[in-house]
């Protein structure tokens, strides 16, 4: 089967390289556009989200498949790819003290949640004042190592094959053209269906002067995470006003107020951008086949959980074709149709 990856951030890239590790036989086509959220995140897996600590979804199936994945490109190609760093919470008030203790208590969080009176190597740079939470089992996927790996691997057409027009030769070509464009994705017409809720990010890359080296990520209301010698991603907030897709003063001032709550030590900003995040409504990926041509496929909505998710769900969509596999009615993308369970049928010989 041939098939025909449409955008090259992570989504793109796992999914292609899952496919010729499957049999197919994958081209992609890809643009450096402004605004890719894939080129400017972290790449960060954290095992629990948001304010009450919750463990992220799924996390104890998607986790180590996700590992395995990264740990098999890395020896297949000889190039690190994968970062085991845990994450040292910072807990300021007793409420969130007394949170995160409720749930590391729980028996479902035991191995992902504990409490420590250190903060390792940050303790020389951090603010004084704090509690400290451990999460041990996260870590980071460089995204840009990832990118250079399926570019090398898969052969590539000019970036004029993604306009709309291209799509009939396309069509032709191709058994199957797989759109994973990000948040680009909402302007094409094949899955009307899908509520986007497209969320904007912005970043910093800062440079901690005299740090030693620090295999460890630092979390408050943002996230601190090595990106290099001396040097960390800082981010990243969310904006869901999207009229200015650029970075801002105001996201720059709100990211350094943050880090000076954080740390310290001085810091020198290196670089500041911005990304649109591919959110879905309901916060789930986006796997399947269009009403409108079954042959065109979406492999998107991974959000800023690409690191997690990418492995597990490019697998999946491996199976469904090669194996006529149904796709899971939790990320299946007609699950926002009236007629849900109408999945149009793969012919697997096409």
């Amino acid at each position: 089967m041939k098939i025909l990856v449409v955008g090259q951030g992570v989504a793109g890239a796992v999914l292609a390289l899952t496919l010729s590790r499957g049999g197919m036989e994958t081209w992609i086509v890809d643009q450096d556009r402004p605004g890719s959220a894939s080129k400017l995140a972290a790449g960060v897996v954290n095992p629990v989200t948001g304010k009450r600590y919750a463990l992220s979804w799924n996390f104890h199936s998607f986790f180590p498949f996700a590992k395995q994945f990264y740990h098999q490109l890395e020896a297949a190609t000889g190039q690190k790819i994968w970062f085991d760093y845990p994450i040292l919470r910072m807990l300021g008030s007793p409420l969130e003290w007394n949170e995160w203790n409720l749930r590391a208590g729980k028996p479902e969080f035991n191995g992902w949640m504990t409490t420590t009176d250190s903060a390792g190597k940050w303790g020389p740079h951090i603010q004084p004042g704090f509690n400290y939470g451990l999460l041990e089992q996260a870590g980071r996927a460089d995204f840009q190592a990832l990118t250079r790996i399926s570019k090398a691997t898969h052969p590539s057409y000019s970036a004029g094959w993604l306009e709309e027009e291209a799509m009939e030769a396309a069509l032709n070509e191709f058994d199957r053209v797989i759109l994973c464009e990000g948040a680009f994705a909402a302007a094409r017409p094949y899955f009307p269906e899908i509520p986007w809720n497209a969320a904007k990010g912005e970043r910093l890359i800062i440079r901690l002067e005299n740090t030693e080296a620090i295999e460890q990520m630092l979390k408050k209301q943002i996230l601190l995470a090595p990106y290099g010698e001396q040097l960390f991603w800082a981010g990243a907030n969310y904006d869901w006003n999207l009229e200015n897709p650029s970075p801002t003063l105001e996201g720059k001032a709100f990211l350094t107020a943050e880090v000076k709550t954080m740390i310290k030590c001085p810091f020198k900003v290196e670089a500041h951008d911005a990304g649109i995040r591919p959110v879905v409504k309901d916060r789930r990926p986006v796997l399947g086949w269009s009403t409108q041509n079954p042959r065109v496929g979406i492999f998107n909505g991974m959000a800023s959980k690409g690191a997690l998710l990418a492995p597990f769900w490019a697998n999946h969509l491996l199976l469904n074709l090669t194996e006529g596999q149904p796709i899971d009615p939790e990320v299946q993308v007609q699950r926002f149709k009236a007629d849900a369970f109408a999945i149009p049928i793969i012919n697997r010989g096409k």
